[in-house]
């Protein structure tokens, strides 16, 4: 637990697209939480583009029990983010 830190976890899968939108300030959400979203693509492309929000995304892709034959693929989104995986990346 980090103190002053929210952590989000957002599942749209079974809401219309772009219904988390009316339930949550979701430009705020991002801007000030570490949000967790399953199923980015339901939130809707006025929310979630190409370029924003800044985010680090992780996709994980395949399948197979106990992550054999799973790769996780890390995506800068956003300077600040660029910076973090290029100092996860290169130590």
């Amino acid at each position: 637990r980090v103190r002053g830190v929210r952590v989000l976890h957002i599942d749209p899968y079974r809401l219309p697209e772009g219904k988390v939108a009316a339930l949550v300030d979701l430009p705020a959400a991002f801007e000030r939480d570490v949000c967790l979203v399953e199923w980015p693509e339901r939130l809707g492309g006025t929310l979630v583009s190409e370029t924003q929000p800044h985010r680090l995304e992780l996709t994980f892709e395949g399948s197979g029990p106990q992550a054999c034959g799973r790769r996780v693929r890390l995506r800068a989104v956003g300077e600040r983010w660029r910076r973090v995986l290029d100092g996860l990346v290169n130590g």
